[in-house]
């Protein structure tokens, strides 16, 4: 549902998200793993502990946005970038190939 509807706003998100999930990600595991063990493992936790925890404040700031912080009832306080694919769509818009199709 939500993929779906970052599709519609952004054109170009699907074919990134392609190329995200079944290439680079797949493609940067396939490097650690060659790496060792001990590099995937002091790599992967890491970022897996980011992701679960920026999952919770999500899922709390939907259902239970009273136990936050104030600073964590939303992603505002981030960087626009960081918490929107606004600035990513104004730069393939401008520059990019889809920009010319951004009116259909």
């Amino acid at each position: 549902k939500v993929l779906g509807r970052t599709t519609a706003r952004y054109r170009w998100f699907a074919l990134l998200y392609l190329f995200f999930m079944f290439a680079l990600c797949p493609g940067i595991v396939l490097l650690l793993s060659l790496a060792g063990s001990i590099v995937l493992t002091c790599t992967l936790v890491p970022v897996l502990f980011c992701v679960f925890i920026i999952i919770l404040i999500n899922v709390l700031q939907e259902s239970r946005p009273a136990v936050l912080p104030n600073l964590l009832k939303s992603w505002n306080f981030l960087p626009e970038w960081m918490h929107s694919l606004d600035p990513l769509d104004r730069f393939i818009s401008r520059y990019g190939c889809l920009g010319n199709y951004s009116e259909i």
